[in-house]
């Protein structure tokens, strides 16, 4: 059994009458285990430091006998006639320090020596806020969890109270200090410049916004708080939310959305990202430019339209639908869409037209991997965006284009097709696994993530899905 060193000031509280700030939800936000750890290996070497006060659970001591001692007055007179270093037999509460209370069970301590005194509620809030911006200053849960509960016991507090007065009585809080103030606030509901105003200097009032957009759109099931807990940052974590917003707008179905959006918070996460902020800004820009996800998967993938488009006519007549291309393998169908175009140029030009295919590609253009070579990562010529802007000029992802095998081209016209027939498919069908892929494998593009050979098998895992 383990005890931090006693104090004549203190009061021993055994582990299991401890408990966490009412605001703190531990279950919603958990702790860090990282925080954990090195806590654990500090108390080894210098013990539990005994510099977290506690309060009366609730503001109100509660004894094994049925008495309840409540105010402040009564509960400093309370424990003014205990002995110093006696254990307490009521339970208490924690403003902060839940990462030292979970070291110090792991470590072994039964018992603690904490100074007890009555906190208000406001007070307990407060010192919340400020462990969690001092501890979690890069961790999106602990500032989500802040700006949640104090949106909620603001908005609480001028729900409760009718008129100026009883709020001026009851409330410590001098936010609405006048009954003008009071009334608008009563009107309009808590916004984030409120919430900054009262958490302080230290909150500034991007994060707090970013905060309150965050949980908003959480709540209408734009994404959810797994999404971005473990965010670094709360301007990624808003570049995400707003890319998740345009995913939400664009002219995609549902569960492609959802794949998206699950996907680039997976790869905003990693640690190994290189998703900074400029570029998960730039990804959002992308996906509201490019609503339509034919025009989605192109325009990531850097291949050229017609050549797509001809292998999307040719997987159509083949019964893709039911499972297959109709072709013993994709070399076979890229080989065919490009004879296809060859004949149809071919036979243009015998008709009079300019030099050169009219779509500008075609064997004397289009590489043996079913890629320009004179593109080299360039978006395909005359491309737009869906609101009719020309993209081919903006400078792509980091990924050349001829070093994608001809696997990737057919990869993205088979998706491509795909969705255009997910109106025909059943609820059950294996291509929705597929699909996700093909969309996977277009945010790692539109993050900038990963490898080329790491793509390289990813497009051919799931081109072996598509090709089943």
């Amino acid at each position: 059994m383990r005890e931090n060193d006693k104090s004549t000031s203190f009061y021993r509280v055994p582990m299991e009458l401890l408990n966490a700030n009412k605001y703190r939800q531990i279950e919603k936000y958990p702790r860090n285990e990282d925080t954990v750890a090195a806590l654990m290996e500090s108390m080894d070497k210098s013990g539990y430091w005994k510099n977290i006060p506690v309060r009366p659970l609730n503001n109100v001591i509660t004894l094994p006998d049925g008495r309840v001692i409540e105010g402040d007055d009564n509960i400093i007179e309370y424990l003014a006639g205990l002995e110093p270093g006696s254990t307490v037999d009521f339970p208490v509460e924690m403003p902060f320090g839940h990462h030292r209370w979970e070291a110090a069970i792991r470590v072994g301590f039964t018992s603690l020596l904490m100074p007890i005194d009555p906190i208000s509620d406001e007070q307990m809030l407060l010192r919340m806020a400020l462990e969690n911006r001092k501890e979690y200053g890069t961790n999106m849960g602990a500032i989500l969890e802040t700006v949640n509960q104090v949106r909620k016991e603001l908005q609480r507090n001028l729900d409760t109270f009718e008129d100026y007065e009883e709020y001026a009585d009851n409330v410590e809080s001098d936010l609405f200090n006048t009954p003008t103030k009071f009334k608008n606030a009563k009107a309009q509901g808590i916004g984030f410049r409120t919430i900054q105003q009262y958490l302080g200097d230290t909150w500034s009032k991007n994060d707090v916004n970013y905060c309150v957009n965050v949980l908003d759109n959480i709540q209408a099931g734009l994404y959810t708080l797994d999404h971005v807990r473990g965010m670094t940052s709360p301007g990624i974590m808003n570049r995400f939310d707003i890319l998740a917003r345009n995913v939400a707008e664009a002219e995609w179905p549902e569960y492609i959305k959802t794949s998206v959006v699950d996907e680039a918070a997976e790869i905003i996460k990693d640690p190994d990202s290189p998703a900074t902020v400029k570029i998960v800004d730039k990804a959002a820009k992308n996906v509201k430019k490019e609503k339509n996800p034919i025009n989605y998967l192109l325009r990531q993938s850097h291949v050229k339209m017609d050549l797509v488009k001809e292998i999307m006519e040719l997987i159509d007549t083949e019964d893709f639908p039911e499972g297959g291309v109709g072709f013993e393998g994709y070399e076979e169908l890229v080989e065919e869409a490009k004879k296809r175009i060859k004949k149809r140029n071919d036979k243009a030009a015998g008709e009079g037209s300019p030099e050169g295919d009219a779509a500008g590609t075609g064997d004397a253009t289009v590489g043996d991997d079913g890629f320009d070579p004179e593109v080299d990562g360039a978006m395909p010529d005359g491309m737009t965006g869906s609101d009719g802007e020309e993209v081919g000029d903006e400078t792509p992802p980091a990924v050349a284009a001829d070093t994608y095998s001809r696997s990737a081209l057919v990869f993205v016209a088979q998706g491509s097709a795909l969705i255009g027939k997910t109106a025909e498919l059943p609820e059950e069908s294996d291509f929705y696994e597929a699909v996700d892929k093909v969309f996977a494998n277009c945010v790692h593009l539109l993050l900038e993530y990963t490898s080329l050979p790491e793509i390289k098998e990813m497009v051919e895992k799931a081109e072996g899905e598509l090709l089943k």
